[in-house]
């Protein structure tokens, strides 16, 4: 893509370039009359060595869409960016995924239910790969829950916790089956912080409610972030 953007500004450049020739050219001419006739003849011949190349508005037009079309599917075809077809970016043989139970190396409980179940539905929502058992699927989503954390963000006037943080942290990686060969992984992903606050009550059921509620949206929007990040990544 860094190449794609330098064709692109280079060609903009000379054409720029030659654009800003031809009104110095002009500026010298209708800003100084005191050169006239042959004088002002030789004073254009002495500054302007150079032949200026010469387009219409129309020409310019046309050749800068041209050449712009062209780098721009140049480009996005070399990082793996296709409009047609369900999988963007993935080898085109990865067709099906499996995601096998999330691991969960914390103490809170659940955290491997809900985070598995929110990824697959977000595949499915997504569609872009199947969703089919481990011993089918072309890959395996492999995924380790490594920290749970709640973070105060607010006291009340005793000092009391009001409102808490949730923050998960995720080791990842997606693997050919056949090959066991890592496709994309990624160490320490994070929720996101927005959406992940919680608010403490009196009420401890409340409280579990709004902390249940909360750690449900946290679920999916990591989803989102998940696939998303799977394919971008290629």
């Amino acid at each position: 893509m860094s190449m794609l953007k330098k064709s692109i500004h280079g060609f903009f450049s000379r054409d720029l370039r030659e654009v800003n020739s031809r009104k110095s050219f002009k500026s010298l001419e209708t800003k100084s009359p005191r050169f006239g006739g042959a004088s002002m003849h030789r004073a254009q011949a002495a500054v302007f060595q150079q032949p200026v190349m010469r387009r219409t508005g129309g020409q310019t037009g046309r050749r800068a869409f041209l050449v712009l079309a062209v780098l721009l599917a140049a480009g996005i075809a070399g990082c793996g960016y296709h409009f047609s077809g369900r999988v963007i970016g993935l080898p085109k043989h990865i067709q099906s995924i499996a995601v096998p139970p999330f691991e969960n190396a914390t103490f809170e409980p659940r955290l491997d239910d809900i985070f598995t179940r929110a990824v697959t539905n977000e595949l499915i929502r997504d569609g872009r790969l199947a969703l089919v058992p481990a011993d089918r699927a072309d890959a395996v989503l492999k995924a380790r829950i490594v920290s749970y954390d709640q973070v105060p963000l607010s006291f009340d006037s005793a000092q009391r916790v009001r409102e808490m943080r949730i923050k998960v942290r995720f080791d990842l990686e997606l693997v050919e089956r056949t090959t066991k060969k890592a496709l994309w992984k990624e160490a320490g992903m994070e929720t996101r912080p927005t959406g992940a606050a919680f608010k403490v009550v009196d009420s401890i059921e409340t409280t579990k409610t709004n902390k249940d509620e909360a750690l449900q949206g946290v679920a999916r929007d990591f989803s989102e972030d998940l696939v998303a990040r799977m394919f971008e990544a290629f």
